[in-house]
């Protein structure tokens, strides 16, 4: 049996997202969100091995599902807690 240790409900959701963070300076890493919760996201990143563990990363996602353009008022700030065992 496993054992939920997740404080909030995740909730299944898929919308593009724009990931920025050191490594790639001013250019943006695309993806998609895989579930939500109030307390954070499990993304799909297209090149997450420019990510590390601890790493701050700025994400902004689409309120629409085929939403293409994001202000750069709609980035929020975020932390890499897992990175898929291949990148590790």
């Amino acid at each position: 049996m496993t054992i939920e240790r997740r404080r909030d409900p995740r909730y299944y959701l898929d919308r593009p997202i724009k990931l920025q963070c050191d490594q790639t300076g001013l250019r943006y890493l695309g993806g998609h969100t895989v579930n939500i919760s109030a307390g954070g996201a499990m993304l799909q990143v297209d090149y997450p091995q420019c990510l590390q563990l601890g790493q701050e990363i700025r994400v902004a996602v689409a309120n629409l599902p085929h939403q293409t353009m994001l202000e750069s008022g709609d980035f929020v700030t975020g932390t890499v807690i897992r990175l898929p065992a291949f990148f590790m």
